[in-house]
């Protein structure tokens, strides 16, 4: 059985500090584009393409934000 969440990132990147390697996500325009592909893909705003700006974010970190901060919306 899948389990469902509704997770917002805004406070994870704006209020949470995970280093340097997380401020380019506070770019509005990364999501503008993001693709889900086994893990979500925020590509580069400046080309449109996944390229070395680009930022992929794994499924366990997804999974773990989901858990650890998402709302559970099983029906």
């Amino acid at each position: 059985m899948y389990q469902y969440y509704e997770l917002d990132f805004y406070p994870l990147i704006e209020e949470e500090y995970f280093g340097e390697v997380s401020l380019p996500l506070r770019d509005e325009k990364r999501f503008e584009s993001v693709k889900g592909d086994y893990t979500l893909i925020c590509l580069n705003p400046g080309t449109g393409i996944y390229d070395e700006k680009a930022i992929d974010i794994a499924p366990e970190c997804i999974r773990f934000f989901c858990e650890n901060y998402g709302k559970n919306q099983n029906c």
